[in-house]
Protein backbone atom coordinates (compact mmCIF):
# COMPACT_ATOMS: atom_id res chain seq x y z
CA UNK A 1 0.00 0.00 0.00
CA UNK A 2 1.22 3.68 -0.76
CA UNK A 3 1.78 6.34 1.68
CA UNK A 4 -0.25 9.12 1.22
CA UNK A 5 0.04 12.21 2.54
CA UNK A 6 -2.03 14.65 5.23
CA UNK A 7 -5.10 15.29 3.05
CA UNK A 8 -6.93 16.78 6.67
CA UNK A 9 -4.38 18.85 7.22
CA UNK A 10 -3.83 19.68 3.65
CA UNK A 11 -7.46 20.84 3.47
CA UNK A 12 -7.49 23.12 6.43
CA UNK A 13 -3.94 24.89 5.33
CA UNK A 14 -5.90 25.12 1.40
CA UNK A 15 -8.75 26.55 3.00
CA UNK A 16 -6.97 29.28 5.34
CA UNK A 17 -4.35 30.39 2.63
CA UNK A 18 -7.62 30.71 0.74
CA UNK A 19 -9.22 32.84 2.80
CA UNK A 20 -6.01 34.75 3.44
CA UNK A 21 -5.12 35.32 0.35
CA UNK A 22 -9.08 36.73 0.02
CA UNK A 23 -9.05 38.81 2.47
CA UNK A 24 -5.90 40.52 1.28
CA UNK A 25 -7.82 41.00 -1.84
CA UNK A 26 -10.40 43.01 -0.49
CA UNK A 27 -8.33 44.93 2.33
CA UNK A 28 -6.28 46.34 -0.56
CA UNK A 29 -9.04 47.20 -3.07
CA UNK A 30 -8.87 44.69 -5.87
CA UNK A 31 -11.82 43.21 -5.22
CA UNK A 32 -15.25 44.55 -4.11
CA UNK A 33 -16.70 43.25 -1.34
CA UNK A 34 -19.82 41.50 -2.87
CA UNK A 35 -17.41 39.77 -5.30
CA UNK A 36 -17.93 35.97 -5.59
CA UNK A 37 -14.27 35.67 -5.64
CA UNK A 38 -14.16 35.49 -2.25
CA UNK A 39 -16.12 32.90 -1.84
CA UNK A 40 -14.63 30.66 -4.48
CA UNK A 41 -10.85 31.36 -3.13
CA UNK A 42 -10.95 29.41 0.45
CA UNK A 43 -13.49 26.62 -1.42
CA UNK A 44 -10.38 26.33 -4.32
CA UNK A 45 -8.07 26.13 -1.77
CA UNK A 46 -9.52 22.94 0.32
CA UNK A 47 -9.71 21.14 -2.62
CA UNK A 48 -6.56 22.24 -3.93
CA UNK A 49 -4.80 21.24 -0.55
CA UNK A 50 -6.46 17.94 -0.34
CA UNK A 51 -5.06 16.91 -4.24
CA UNK A 52 -1.96 18.37 -3.58
CA UNK A 53 -1.53 16.18 -0.03
CA UNK A 54 -3.38 13.00 -1.93
CA UNK A 55 -0.89 13.32 -4.96
CA UNK A 56 1.93 14.73 -4.22
CA UNK A 57 2.72 13.41 -0.88
CA UNK A 58 5.70 14.70 0.49
CA UNK A 59 6.87 12.62 3.36
CA UNK A 60 10.13 10.03 4.74
CA UNK A 61 11.14 7.39 1.92
CA UNK A 62 11.74 3.98 3.50
CA UNK A 63 15.32 3.58 4.66
CA UNK A 64 17.07 1.22 2.30
CA UNK A 65 19.03 -1.37 3.90
CA UNK A 66 22.85 -1.79 4.63
CA UNK A 67 24.89 -3.73 2.39
CA UNK A 68 24.85 -7.44 4.22
CA UNK A 69 21.68 -7.86 5.11
CA UNK A 70 19.46 -5.98 8.48
CA UNK A 71 22.08 -7.55 10.93
CA UNK A 72 24.72 -5.71 9.46
CA UNK A 73 23.35 -2.64 10.02
CA UNK A 74 22.84 -3.26 13.29
CA UNK A 75 26.27 -4.29 14.13
CA UNK A 76 28.59 -1.59 16.43
CA UNK A 77 30.30 0.72 14.36
CA UNK A 78 34.22 -0.06 14.90
CA UNK A 79 36.14 2.14 17.27
CA UNK A 80 38.00 5.43 15.60
CA UNK A 81 41.56 5.72 17.12
CA UNK A 82 42.17 9.03 15.08
CA UNK A 83 41.37 12.47 16.77
CA UNK A 84 38.46 14.00 15.64
CA UNK A 85 37.93 18.01 15.28
CA UNK A 86 36.55 17.97 18.72
CA UNK A 87 39.62 16.68 20.16
CA UNK A 88 41.75 19.31 18.26
CA UNK A 89 39.42 22.19 19.38
CA UNK A 90 41.63 25.18 20.87
CA UNK A 91 39.76 27.94 21.97
CA UNK A 92 40.25 31.48 20.71
CA UNK A 93 42.04 34.02 22.58
CA UNK A 94 39.70 36.73 24.66
CA UNK A 95 39.02 39.42 22.33
CA UNK A 96 40.67 42.88 23.04
CA UNK A 97 39.74 45.16 25.97
CA UNK A 98 37.36 47.65 24.65
CA UNK A 99 38.49 50.28 26.81
CA UNK A 100 42.21 50.89 26.62
CA UNK A 101 43.46 51.82 30.47
CA UNK A 102 43.23 55.25 31.59
CA UNK A 103 46.89 57.17 31.65
CA UNK A 104 47.81 58.05 34.72
CA UNK A 105 46.61 61.61 36.29
CA UNK A 106 49.54 63.47 37.67
CA UNK A 107 47.80 66.18 40.31
CA UNK A 108 50.53 68.36 40.64
CA UNK A 109 50.92 71.58 38.20
CA UNK A 110 54.10 71.94 36.46
CA UNK A 111 56.04 74.69 37.56
CA UNK A 112 57.18 76.87 34.89
CA UNK A 113 61.44 76.71 33.86
CA UNK A 114 62.14 79.62 35.19
CA UNK A 115 60.83 79.38 38.52
CA UNK A 116 62.09 76.18 39.04
CA UNK A 117 65.67 77.47 38.23
CA UNK A 118 65.34 79.84 41.00
CA UNK A 119 63.87 78.05 43.85
CA UNK A 120 67.45 75.50 43.40
CA UNK A 121 69.44 78.44 43.46
CA UNK A 122 68.57 79.18 47.07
Amino acid sequence: MKKRGHPIWAAFAGFFSGLFVGLDLLLLGVVPLNSPVLTILPIAGLVLGIVLAVFMPIGRKPAREAPGGPAASMAAPAPDTAATPLDQYVPPPPPPSAVPDPEPIDDAPEAPAGEADASSED
